[in-house]
């Protein structure tokens, strides 16, 4: 957020720039027993997104990429990357949520189905608006990766359903003279 601060000072009298944020396909929809992790990346979307319309007006672009798995050492055992809790809680997270989790973290660990690769240039292109991205206007966010695209759907989907079941208990907290 600083470095935001301290680089839109320069952007602002330019009228241009990109500022590019990494969230995660958990800005979407969290992850059983990554509950900060998730909620950094959730902050991470909302504060891209609000910097977007903040800025925009001066020619400035603000952009959260939201990549899905991607084949990193992420995950690896001993890679220093995954850190793991020290205490775990392995009995008293058995059969729930969150060891469903862990269990699908070490499966998935080298098996990811996003290509550094080929993320990384969609990247380029995209922020420098060649490429696979010339001629588009650079996004507010930018998904990567077939599982995080179907994972949104799916939120997508149950968050319409929720408030189409719920809208009568949404609105009945209006003040009795809003219009409908």
């Amino acid at each position: 957020m600083n470095m935001t601060r301290h680089a839109l000072q320069h952007m602002r009298p330019r009228r241009q720039g990109v500022i590019a944020n990494f969230g995660s396909l958990v800005s979407w929809q969290g992850l059983p027993g990554a509950s900060y992790y998730s909620s950094t990346k959730y902050a991470v979307t909302g504060f891209t997104e609000t910097v977007h319309q903040e800025v925009s007006a001066f020619g400035i672009s603000a952009v959260v990429i939201e990549p899905g798995y991607f084949r990193t050492g992420f995950l690896n055992e001993g890679g220093s990357n995954r850190i793991r809790a020290a205490k775990p809680l392995m009995e008293e997270y058995k059969n729930t949520p969150v060891n469903v989790t862990r269990d699908r973290l070490n499966s998935v660990d080298n098996y990811q189905p996003g290509d550094v690769v080929k993320g990384a240039k969609v990247i380029v292109d995209v922020l420098t608006q060649t490429g696979v991205a010339e001629g588009k206007k650079i996004p507010v966010r930018l998904v990567l990766g077939r599982d995080a695209f179907e994972a949104i759907k799916d939120k997508i989907q149950s968050t319409e359903a929720l408030i189409k079941e719920w809208e009568d208990i949404i609105v009945s907290t209006d003040h009795d003279d809003v219009k409908k």
